[in-house]
């Protein structure tokens, strides 16, 4: 029988564990970067409270931990054939800290039920609208916190991509707050009030930010959520196929792009201000250069290393890039067609995941997948710290959110 004083240690872990998940976006607003291990660091913590002070073995979910393992031996591996073994070898320590720690961040969010968690997540929409504010502000007085923290004084130009982290923070997080806020124990109209006043504020920072990859994201996450047909069994098989088609057939696709829409869209404001063409470019010339090695590519990290990309220089101005700036190109010139097979795969694994799920929970995660998706195909590098600690924040909100779903309609 569990003593008093522990069912109340218990009570404390869950709350202070969640009002730590839900605090994330406010943080990414101060410390962008800090994503990559707060999230690790908060679910290594937890674990050892739980077990030392409330009997909890630790949860590990199996297909997380065998899906992390398969991602750090491939890294691994590749420094058998990268440009730079050390530098291989360091970038995959540097993922497994943050992977392995978020198998344990998704065990501890899966372990809790839905009565636990409910009296405290109503802080994920909270903190979202906070950092909505926050983000906004800073926009529109022409970013007074970053100049104070960097030491800028207000002559200098500094553009406002300073924000962007924040702001896709803050924005993939709201799809998990739908079903927060439909499951408070309040009038109907006061709910969709309070889920159409924190779109307003998503909108109104997407409308106020140069993040053409955050406003992207939003519409796709608006369109899985209201337009994906759940009920239709066929609908899940083709997104299957279509992911898996579009990364395997990724490089040949980026040629196709280059010459047939770059020239087209190079004088649309919304696409010049989002870099789309320089984005088609790099694309085209880093997919080339993948199928000149096309079974196992370059390594991790490898165009860090490439000087001399084969390149018209038409929107992009140097024969270098730091990172495809898409996840699926980056796959072929670091893995090639072993790395995107294994991709295929393990998105596969994520839908079919989610397909399986209660319908309202499914409604919470497909749309925040593809939200991810849809950036990590235009905008940040794969293997970004803070982005790696994003992703599996969000598969723990995800699941968080997910249990209390199934109470939404019935509280509708």
């Amino acid at each position: 029988m569990v003593s008093t004083a522990t069912a109340v240690r218990k009570k404390q872990l869950v709350a202070i564990f969640i009002a730590v998940l839900c605090f994330m976006p406010v943080l990414a607003f101060f410390a962008p970067r800090s994503m990559a291990y707060i999230p690790g660091i908060s679910a290594i913590l937890a674990t050892a409270y739980g077990f030392f002070m409330c009997g909890q073995r630790p949860v590990v979910s199996r297909p997380a931990f065998i899906w992390v393992c398969v991602i750090v031996a491939l890294a691994g591996l590749s420094s058998f054939w990268s440009f730079d073994t050390s530098f291989s070898l360091e970038r995959t320590f540097k993922i497994a800290l943050i992977l392995f720690p978020g198998v344990l961040l998704l065990g501890i969010s899966s372990s809790f039920t839905a009565e636990q968690i409910r009296p405290y997540l109503w802080l994920l929409p909270v903190c979202v609208a906070l950092a909505a504010a926050l983000n906004s502000t800073e926009l529109f007085f022409d970013m007074p916190l970053y100049r104070f923290m960097r030491g800028l004084g207000p002559e200098a130009n500094i553009g406002l991509a300073g924000a962007n982290r924040s702001i896709f923070c803050t924005v993939i997080c709201f799809f998990a707050c739908i079903p927060v806020l439909m499951g408070l124990s309040l009038e109907l109209k006061t709910r969709r009030i309070a889920i159409a006043g924190l779109a307003a504020l998503i909108l109104l920072m997407l409308f106020l930010s140069e993040s053409q990859s955050s406003q992207l994201c939003f519409v796709i996450g608006l369109l899985f959520l209201f337009v994906f047909p759940y009920a239709r069994k066929m609908a899940w098989a083709v997104i299957m196929v279509l992911m898996a088609a579009l990364i395997i057939l990724a490089p040949f696709l980026a040629q196709f792009l280059f010459r047939t829409v770059a020239e087209n869209i190079e004088g649309i404001e919304w696409f010049a201000n989002g870099y789309a063409t320089n984005r088609m470019e790099i694309w085209e010339f880093v997919g080339r250069y993948a199928l000149q090695q096309p079974l196992y590519g370059y390594g991790i990290e490898a165009t860090r290393h490439i000087k001399d990309f084969d390149i018209q220089m038409l929107y992009h101005s140097e024969p270098t890039v730091l990172h495809p700036h898409n996840f699926a190109i980056q796959l072929w010139i670091e893995f090639g067609l072993m790395g995107a097979v294994l991709s295929s795969l393990f998105f596969a694994y994520l839908i079919n995941t989610i397909r399986i799920m209660p319908l309202a929970a499914a409604r919470v995660a497909l749309p925040t997948l593809f939200a991810f998706i849809s950036v990590g195909a235009t905008g940040y590098g794969m293997w970004q710290s803070w982005w790696l600690g994003e992703c599996i924040l969000m598969l723990a909100l995800c699941s968080l959110a997910g249990k209390i779903a199934g109470d939404v309609k019935k509280a509708a």
